[in-house]
Parts: C-alpha cells; sequence; structure tokens
C-alpha cells in the first residue's frame, strides 16, 4: 500500500479476485481428482479457525486501503456453484469497499458447457445489484461470453431490469482482450432515460421442457424494457 501511495497518484484501487476463502464451502470430488484454484476446499486443508483468520484479515485489508485511496472497488461476488442457498457471495466485502464486480453475471461458466443462469438466478443477481445500489455502492456487471446476439440482448435486459442510474454497469465480451473493445451488443447504445418504476412480472409463460417461466417488465423514461426469463 505504501508502495501505490509513493509511485503514482491513484485515486484507487481495484483488488482482483478478492474472494474470502471457503467461498465455495465443502467440495463434492468422489473422483479424487486434484482441485485447484477456486474450487480448493479450504476448510479441509488449513482447518476453519484458519479460514476465518485469513477472512477477518481481509476485512481489514480492505478498510487498510480505504484508508489511503479513496475508491476501492473488488472483484470476487461469489458464485453459486457449491452452496446456493446459504453462501453469502462475499456480499460482508460490500460493508468495507465502493463497490463490486461480478464476473459471474447472467452466465453459468461451471460446467463444460456455458449455460444462461434459470430465473431464480437471475432475479438474485438482480436483487444484489439493487440492494448494493440502495447502500450506496457500485455494482459491475461482466458477461464473459462470446458474441452471440440474442444471449447478449438477454443479459443486458435482465441488467436493465434491476439498473440504477450511476450505479450500476454492465459490459459483455468474451474475455479482457482487444476483441472485448466493441463487443457490447449494439443496444447499449440506446439511451432509455431514467427508470419510472421498479420491476415486474407481466406474465407466465411456458418453458420448451413443459415448465413455468416469467416475461418481466420495467418501464424507462423513453422506452420499456421486457425480459422473457422462461
Amino acid at each position: 500500500i505504501r508502495d501505490w501511495s509513493s509511485r503514482a497518484p491513484y485515486t484507487g484501487v481495484f483488488l482482483d479476485n478478492s474472494r474470502p476463502l471457503g467461498d465455495y464451502g465443502p467440495i463434492h470430488n468422489p473422483a479424487g481428482l486434484p482441485l485447484t484454484g477456486w474450487k480448493l476446499d479450504w476448510t479441509m486443508l488449513v482447518g476453519p479457525n484458519k479460514v476465518v483468520a485469513y477472512n477477518l484479515g481481509l476485512n481489514q485489508f480492505f478498510d487498510t486501503v480505504r484508508g489511503q485511496f479513496p475508491h476501492l472497488i473488488y472483484n470476487g461476488i461469489g458464485r453459486r456453484d457449491w452452496m446456493p442457498l446459504t453462501n453469502p457471495r462475499n456480499l460482508e466485502l460490500l460493508m468495507h469497499a465502493e463497490g463490486a464486480m461480478n464476473e459471474g453475471f447472467c452466465f453459468d461458466r461451471s460446467g463444460t458447457v456455458d449455460v444462461l443462469y434459470p430465473q431464480e438466478d437471475m432475479i438474485a443477481d438482480i436483487a444484489i445489484m439493487r440492494s448494493a445500489a440502495d447502500a450506496g455502492k457500485m455494482m459491475l456487471q461482466k458477461v464473459i461470453h462470446g458474441m452471440a446476439p440474442a444471449k447478449a440482448r438477454f443479459c443486458l435486459g435482465s441488467f436493465l431490469l434491476g439498473h440504477s442510474v450511476g450505479r450500476t454497469f454492465f459490459k459483455y465480451g468474451p474475455d479482457y482482450r482487444e476483441r472485448e473493445i466493441g463487443s457490447d451488443p449494439p443496444e447499449v447504445a440506446v439511451d432509455f432515460g431514467i427508470p419510472l418504476a421498479e420491476y415486474s412480472e407481466l406474465e407466465t409463460v411456458g418453458t420448451a421442457d413443459g415448465g413455468v417461466g416469467s416475461l418481466f417488465g420495467r418501464e424507462f423514461e423513453r422506452g420499456l424494457v421486457l425480459v422473457n426469463m422462461a
């Protein structure tokens, strides 16, 4: 932190991969394969006391950084892979930061094929975005996927259901290289104006597999956003 303060006139810091240990909870690995990266079961490896100590130290580190710089944003909103009902998604860190980036918005990349998240997960992400904005925090929603126009529109529309002007931000693209530039769907350029109301469920819609989903809508100053999550 002293090095950052002395070498350049930074006004803010972005901390990548800032998730607490134990983010994913117990790891189910019946094949006994080596586990690396995010899928390490730290509670099993080092014990619960060290996990708690590390996570407390992470909170304190965030507070120290914020004491030196006006702005702090972190990348590390937890995913849903292992404990979808109890995993707090690392939102505690928002108490110690100005905002967060969610690289897992809209697309589930945990399997061999990327798929859109089901309706309940999308609604949960929209709720996180809304609650963060209501608390005066920023939320950067990043969709990591190749060029798929219909899916890009779906992700953008879902984002707009929870959008708060000046607090929430959207980016769609395959990675962080040159091709990321210009990869957003063209609808990003549409000026809807400010939202006039919260989103609402307009009707139920049948799904291809015989289930039921919902059509959601939100009115803006200069347009209406409709998202079919069925």
